[in-house]
Parts: C-alpha cells; structure tokens; sequence
C-alpha cells in the first residue's frame, strides 16, 4: 500500500521538474550573465533571454493552473450528471422497466 501511494504521489513529476527546471535555469544563469557580464551589450543580451524566459515560463505556470482548474470543473459536471442519471434508475418505476441491454443475445 505505501509503495502505490508513492509512486501515485511521483507520477508524472518527472516531466514537471525538467520542464519547469530547464526554464528557471536558463533565468537563473541569465541573471548571473547579466551580473558578471564585462560589457553592457553582454548585459542587455543576457538580460533579454533571461526576461523572455521568465516570461514564458510565468506563462506557462498560468497555463497548467488554467488546465488543472478546467479538469476540475469538467470532473465535476461529469460527477454531478452521473449522480442525477444514478439517482434516476433507483426509482420502482425504472427498476421494474425491461433492460434492453439484458438479453441473451449481447
């Protein structure tokens, strides 16, 4: 039971740590090219790339919570229509109805 709650916890994280660490990287060593760079042309060029990535990956983090918070929501209307048609079969009526689905032939 431990070993699937951990690998249930670790699923997929993999992809996550590469793609949001490569991003915060690249600003990281930016923002140190940006410090030790000799000129001000340097300065800029790293200053560039490092505010270009940093935004794309802000963009990025805005889009995974987006997708997350959509999941969420079609979960829940998938939950919420399911309870309905469930609660609607519990009824006398629909019990004591034939079920074309069983018969010998299917």
């Amino acid at each position: 039971m431990l070993t699937y709650l951990v690998q249930h916890a670790f699923a997929g994280l993999w992809s996550l740590v590469w793609h949001f660490g490569i991003a915060i990287g690249v600003t990281i060593l930016c923002g140190v090219g940006v410090y030790f760079a000799p000129t001000l042309k340097l300065k800029v060029c790293f200053g560039v790339v490092g505010a270009i990535c940093l935004a794309l990956f802000v963009g990025e983090i805005i889009g995974v919570k987006i997708s997350a918070a959509r999941c969420t929501a079609q979960e829940r209307a998938v939950t919420t229509f399911v309870k309905k048609v469930v609660t609607g079969t519990q009824s006398k009526k629909s019990r004591a109805a034939r079920d074309p689905w069983n018969s010998p032939n299917n």
